[in-house]
C-alpha cells in the first residue's frame, strides 16, 4: 500500500532505527546492545499479540504521553502493519478518554501530517 504511493515505510522504519541505535551507540554501545536485545529482538518479537495491534497499542500509549515524533513513527508502522485509517482514528478518539481531549487532538493533527505524507 504504502509504496505505491512512493513511500517505502519498511524502508523509513530500518532506517530510522538504525539511526536511532548508532545515536545510543556513541554514548554507550552496550545500552545500544540492550536495546537492541530487549525491544527490537525482545518485545517486537513476541507473539500474543499481532503487530498490527502492538502498533495500535503504540499509538495510544504515544498520544496519550504527547510524544509526537515517535506517534507518528507508531502510526506508519499500524499503517505498514494493516490498520485501516479508521482504526487508527479510532484509537485516537479513544485516548481522549484517558488522556484528555488535548492530547487526542494533537493526536489528530499528528495524523493528519501523517495521512499527507503518505498520501493517504
Amino acid at each position: 500500500m504504502s509504496e505505491e504511493r512512493g513511500v517505502d515505510l519498511e524502508a523509513e522504519r530500518r532506517t530510522r532505527i538504525e539511526k536511532a541505535l548508532a545515536r545510543i551507540a556513541e554514548l554507550d554501545p552496550t545500552w545500544a546492545q540492550m536495546f537492541d536485545r530487549y525491544v527490537l529482538s525482545g518485545m517486537y518479537e513476541r507473539t500474543v499479540v499481532d503487530q498490527k495491534t502492538r502498533e495500535l497499542c503504540a499509538v495510544a500509549a504515544l498520544c496519550v504521553l504527547d510524544r509526537r515524533s515517535p506517534l507518528r513513527d507508531h502510526m506508519k508502522g499500524a499503517i505498514r502493519n494493516g490498520a485501516s485509517e479508521a482504526e487508527v482514528v479510532e484509537v485516537l478518539v479513544q485516548t481522549s478518554v484517558y488522556g484528555g481531549f488535548p492530547v487526542a487532538l494533537s493526536g489528530l493533527e499528528a495524523w493528519r501530517e501523517v495521512k499527507v505524507e503518505l498520501g493517504l
